[in-house]
């Protein structure tokens, strides 16, 4: 046996709570070395000493301030898991969209070739080209569908504490909408 297998089972040794299985071999190591019997004595020395000691009494600002420390601890790894998606995460989003909307038109020789008159409409115009049907208001819809779904996908993943604080986020920056007052009615 190796020594740092027997002071691994000292502690259960000298509490009485070493399995049967275990007591020869540790035993019959500690016949042989005096760095593990030395060990013993130490331990059982402190066995001794706190066997006649009355039991220590925790102060009483322990607790809250154990809760106090692993409340921090969960406030800063939260904080660090928290995913908030930000305007920079949203224009993202948006090229990423343009970038695939250009290549699905660029790919498709019938929408190629409707992409001048496509980009000679002005954007005051948009609603218009949307409501017209045609390859330019496919290629639109696709890239608003696309930004959606890219937005939507990535606060699906995310989770549901990522959603949540997000809307948060989102209704502390929207103007708020004055409440109108409630309206009692007689019993």
């Amino acid at each position: 046996m190796k020594c740092e297998r027997a002071k691994a089972w000292l502690n259960l040794y000298v509490d009485a709570r070493l399995g049967a299985e275990h007591l020869a071999p540790l035993e019959a190591h500690l016949e042989t070395c005096a760095t593990c019997r030395q060990e013993l004595a130490v331990l059982e020395a402190i066995a001794a000493g706190l066997a006649h000691d009355a039991p220590i009494v925790e102060p009483e600002w322990l607790t809250s301030r154990i809760l106090a420390r692993v409340a921090a601890y969960e406030a800063q790894r939260s904080a660090a898991r928290t995913f908030t998606l930000r305007w920079s995460d949203t224009l993202l989003a948006a090229l990423l969209a343009s970038i695939t909307t250009l290549l699905f038109v660029l790919l498709d020789p019938n929408l190629r070739a409707s992409l001048p008159t496509t980009f000679s409409h002005s954007f005051p115009a948009l609603s218009s080209l949307l409501a017209t049907p045609g390859p330019g208001s496919i290629a639109w819809v696709a890239w608003f569908v696309w930004v959606a779904a890219g937005m939507g996908l990535a606060l699906v993943l995310a989770g549901a504490e990522v959603r949540s604080a997000w809307r948060r986020s989102l209704s502390q920056r929207l103007p708020q909408l004055p409440q109108l007052p409630q309206l009692r009615q007689p019993y």
